[in-house]
Order: structure tokens, then sequence, then C-alpha cells
């Protein structure tokens, strides 16, 4: 047998393959839409209660702007929490952020919660 064929047949090489070429597509799709302002724009001009979900994963929460790093459907917006929030000041009633903060660095995190502050009411 080859390295080749040997690899191939591997659960852990082919595993991460898939994995890789699905990170792939998601970015390609983060990098045409970008941070998608008018959509969120919209959302806080329609909504009395405004509600934002931070690393949203394949959750959506109805009513809610749901945002993620890696959107994995149309209804999630791209957002990177390690960044300043694209909006104003006392914006959000409502922040939901489940299973992403141990994912971050120390000063990360503490810049999230800095920015959830700022954008809260």
């Amino acid at each position: 047998m080859n390295i080749r064929h040997t690899l191939g047949r591997s659960r852990a090489v082919v595993g991460l393959a898939q994995d890789i070429r699905r990170v792939s597509t998601r970015l390609s799709r983060v990098t045409k839409l970008g941070r998608d302002t008018g959509r969120m724009r919209r959302y806080c001009a329609s909504q009395k209660t405004r509600k934002l979900q931070l690393g949203a994963g394949p959750t959506i929460l109805e009513g809610w702007l749901c945002t993620d790093i890696l959107p994995e459907s149309d209804q999630v917006l791209y957002l990177d929490v390690t960044e300043p929030f694209p909006f104003d000041d006392n914006v959000f009633d409502y922040i939901y952020c489940e299973h992403m903060i141990e994912h971050l660095s120390w000063h990360e995190g503490l810049s999230m919660l800095k920015e959830c502050r700022r954008i809260l009411k």
C-alpha cells in the first residue's frame, strides 16, 4: 500500500479534510457578506425590544439578531466579538451568549464584555 491510499482511508485525515472544506466554504461566504450593517440597522429600527445573540452557531433564536464569526446560515450575520461592535451605545435590551467566551483569551473576553456593556441600555 502506498501512503496516499493509507491516508485516504484514515478517518482522522478524512474528517480533517471535511472540516477544512466546511470552514473554507463558510469563510468564503463571510468574505462575500462582510458585515451586513444594513441588515443590522434594519433590525434595530424595526424592533421595540432589541436582542443580540453572540456566537449563534447553528442556533437561531426567533426575534433576535443572531451573529457569529462563521455564520452557518443566511439568518446569522457575521460579527467578530474580538473587534469593536458596529452598534451605537445603549441599543440592545438583551444580549445572549452561550458556550463562547471560553474560546476567547482573557483580554478578548474582557473587551467583548466591555462592548456588551456599552451597547446595552
